[in-house]
């Protein structure tokens, strides 16, 4: 895997971001878990190609993947890239659950 991460603002080459403060703060309150780095919001994530070229290829076909995470200089308030990252995935099998028609689902009392 690929993986790069920027420790200072391309801008001003301030190193105190927004978002890192308020999870470190978070943290340090208990508010959240040790292992969380970035917010959902910030991350994207996935790979880049159409569903349509995904669905077609067989399981255990390597996929390019990638991850990105931004935040927000606290010094001059620009949003970049704190980390970026690109690898591959192996495609799994997706497990369907399917429902009959006219079947109801039924709920134990116990």
């Amino acid at each position: 895997m690929n993986k790069q991460e920027v420790s200072q603002c391309p801008c001003c080459q301030s190193e105190e971001r927004f978002f890192e403060n308020l999870v470190r703060e978070l943290k340090e309150k208990k508010l959240l878990p040790e292992h969380i780095i970035h917010f959902d919001f910030q991350v994207r994530e996935g790979i880049p190609l159409p569903p349509q070229s995904v669905a077609i290829q067989p399981a255990g076909t390597k996929l390019p993947f990638f991850k990105t995470a931004w935040d927000i200089c606290c010094k001059c308030g620009c949003m970049y890239s704190v980390l970026v990252s690109l690898g591959e995935v192996a495609k799994t099998v997706e497990v369907v659950k399917l429902v009959l028609p006219n079947t109801q689902q039924r709920i134990s009392k116990d």
